[in-house]
């Protein structure tokens, strides 16, 4: 009987070391397994740096190409940076992104528009009352002070040109201004 047991509790020790085998084996898969986890977050991090960097890039050329415009339409640095400050203001009390309030500032100038905080005000207005972004407004006001009236109907404003005179109507009201830049704006901008 003495014999059963020793065959017993040697086959069982044997069992016991093969089972140690297999958990220290797990053990090991499983830390080598933790080891290729934070090496791979490690890499998401890194990968996830990489791409803030970038945007940080993108937005410092973006930010680049904004004071360049507005040093071409307002003709000097210091005068650049005194609109872009402006602009800063006006784009955290506006639904506009800075970018499209430059763009449709820029815009304005370019075509000989001087693009006052009231001007601007109301073009950002009328965008928003039409879910519309800023420089599409802006770009319909440019258009129709160069005789182009098509982009206006986009936002309500129907236009008649006779002669010197343009006829604009607008929620069922005709208002007739001369045909020339400076009125044509002074009407888009009430």
């Amino acid at each position: 009987m003495a014999k059963r047991y020793s065959i017993v509790i040697e086959t069982r020790a044997k069992g016991a070391r093969r089972a140690g085998r297999e958990i220290a084996s797990v053990g090991d898969k499983a830390a080598s397994a933790a080891t290729k986890v934070a090496g791979l977050t490690g890499a998401l991090a890194l990968v996830g740096a990489g791409f803030v960097i970038k945007k940080i890039f993108e937005i410092g050329a973006a930010y680049q190409g904004l004071q360049v415009q507005l040093e071409t339409v307002t003709g000097s640095q210091k005068r650049a940076n005194e609109v872009f400050g402006a602009l800063r203001q006006f784009a955290k009390d506006t639904p506009f992104q800075l970018e499209s309030i430059t763009k449709a500032y820029v815009r304005l100038a370019a075509v000989g528009i001087q693009p006052t905080e009231t001007l601007m005000k109301s073009i950002g207005d009328t965008s928003a009352a039409f879910g519309r972004d800023i420089t599409d407004f802006a770009n319909a006001v440019t258009s129709a002070a160069t005789g182009e009236m098509e982009s206006l109907k986009q936002f309500g404003i129907v236009a008649k040109q006779q002669g010197d005179r343009v006829q604009f109507i607008f929620k069922g009201v005709t208002t007739e201004v001369g045909k020339n830049a400076e009125e044509i704006v002074g009407f888009l901008q009430t």
